[in-house]
């Protein structure tokens, strides 16, 4: 397949952009102007640079795709409300959605998130069955996140948009810039975190949701929202298993 890729070069675009060369797909990649995308250096991909927030700079790139992963999110909690974190991730994803529709793309794979559902304990995992519950917290990027899931599912019903949605978990592995996740293990291994809070999150290795996210477009069914997770861990449990492998 001709597969574009929103937000290829962060954490989770960048190992989605290796996986579906891996798998044999070609690849397109849109990229912000002006910005140094180093995790994509020396890969056989196309470059095109484009803004989501702008529908017309998504013709040209969508043009002959048969798949498309949409990535680009903005991921910032602070401040908690937002208006470009709701711009990008809501008017964004539409934007790229609806070209999609006009380029009569097979499938459209939108990364949501987990926090899209109610989380449970270890003992019993949420699912995706379960409602959005995170409102409470008054963060735009979970708000955004889920609005922008329901309106992507609504327009599978009303125009036939061949979307589904996968929802990671909280992901750490290579290619992490910036970096996000990763911060936290930097923080442990240089010694900052002096402790740990009580909770805990389901962890994922990203080349798991990379591969969850390719696999998406020929697998899974149209409508539907899958949670890629892996271990449930306390923070004093990951913290501990870091530090081991450090």
């Amino acid at each position: 397949m001709n597969v574009l890729v929103t937000g290829a070069d962060g954490l989770l675009g960048s190992n989605i952009v290796r996986e579906l060369l891996m798998q044999g797909h070609d690849v397109r990649v849109i990229l912000q102007p002006g910005k140094s995308s180093v995790t994509l250096d020396g890969l056989n991909i196309q470059r095109f640079t484009a803004d989501i927030l702008q529908p017309e700079s998504l013709k040209i790139p969508l043009a002959g795709v048969d798949g498309v992963i949409h990535v680009a999110a903005n991921t910032s909690i602070w401040p908690p409300r937002s208006v470009i974190v709701r711009n990008v991730n809501i008017e964004g994803t539409i934007n790229v959605a609806q070209a999609a529709l006009r380029a009569q793309v097979k499938r459209f794979v939108h990364i949501g998130t987990a926090n899209s559902f109610t989380p449970g304990t270890k003992e019993q995992p949420g699912d995706e069955s379960t409602d959005y519950s995170c409102a409470r917290f008054g963060l735009d990027y979970m708000d955004s996140k889920n609005e922008a899931q329901n309106q992507l599912l609504s327009l599978v019903q009303s125009h036939g948009l061949p979307a589904l949605t996968v929802n990671p978990t909280f992901m750490i592995g290579p290619f992490d810039s910036t970096p996000s996740s990763g911060a936290m293990i930097v923080n442990l291994y240089r010694g900052k975190i002096p402790g740990y809070t009580p909770g805990g999150k389901c962890f994922v290795h990203v080349r798991d949701v990379a591969q969850a996210a390719v696999n998406g477009l020929s697998m899974g069914t149209i409508g539907q929202s899958y949670i890629c997770g892996n271990q449930n861990l306390s923070y004093r449990e990951f913290f501990a298993l870091a530090a081991k492998v450090m």
